[in-house]
């Protein structure tokens, strides 16, 4: 667990599995570095299996390049994240988002897609996620569904894909090229 890291422009790397031999399980607060990349592992398999989960209590911000969480079976994101180019949520089987939080890009593609099963969005009725894609790039989604029936936003300089959507009586509401 780490309780947080404020390191400037420096990269922060962490694997919370770095040998793939069991169920793994990392928990963050805040972090601020210039270029964020947190992974889990996956098993070798046949057939390979994401059995981490990360947790990201706290504010995740990377100030100078990318932000990269990947290769969870679960990946709970209940703080903001602003990345200062590109963002990738990848290789995990659900990514949960916690409502009343921004999850964002300042200059670069958003991307909880690639080999993403659900993005599943959490909080009460009627609370807000919003999902802000900047700098004329692409926002891609994996299929979204929730919990209760919260709302959520979704606004792209660029493209909007999203996979599928399944989401009870909350508001869906889709901005492109804003």
């Amino acid at each position: 667990n780490i309780v947080s890291v404020a390191m400037g422009t420096g990269t922060l790397t962490v694997n919370v599995d770095n040998d793939a031999d069991g169920t793994a399980t990392g928990t963050f607060g805040a972090l601020t570095a210039g270029t964020i990349d947190i992974s889990g592992s996956a098993n070798a398999g046949p057939p390979v299996t994401l059995n981490d989960t990360l947790t990201f209590n706290g504010l995740v911000n990377s100030t100078v390049a990318a932000t990269t969480i990947d290769t969870a079976a679960t990946v709970n994101v209940n703080a903001g994240i602003t990345a200062a180019t590109t963002l990738d949520i990848n290789d995990a089987t659900t990514v949960n988002a916690a409502t009343g939080n921004t999850i964002q890009t300042t200059s670069g593609e958003l991307d909880i897609q690639t080999n993403v099963g659900t993005l599943n969005i959490t909080g009460a009725d009627a609370t807000l996620l919003t999902i802000d894609g900047n700098g004329d790039a692409a926002v891609l989604l994996a299929a979204v569904t929730d919990t209760a029936n919260p709302n959520l936003t979704v606004n792209s300089e660029g493209a909007v894909n999203i996979v599928s959507v399944a989401m009870g009586t909350g508001t869906l509401t889709v901005n492109v090229d804003n």
